[in-house]
């Protein structure tokens, strides 16, 4: 399986952000698997800004972990 481009990733995010289509319409529409629409990847950084808590990344860490969760660990840096 081939890793998707940056931007690729990005477009996908912002039609699920928009909420004007289900997330089978944004698979199909962008010829991804559903699983990879359910989950765009964040650091622990971004996921803890985008849920908007006063907190240090280790206790976010912890938490997955205990979900069972994974998580990105670098921010993907064009290049």
């Amino acid at each position: 399986m081939r890793a998707l481009s940056l931007d690729l990733r990005e477009r996908i995010v912002a039609a699920c952000d928009r909420g004007t289509a289900i997330q089978q319409q944004i698979a199909e529409r962008f010829e991804v698997s559903l699983g990879m629409v359910k989950k765009p990847d964040l650091t622990l950084k971004q996921l803890r800004d985008a849920i908007d808590v006063d907190c240090t990344i280790q206790p976010i860490h912890y938490v997955l972990a205990d979900m069972g969760l994974t998580y990105k660990k670098k921010t993907l840096r064009a290049g």
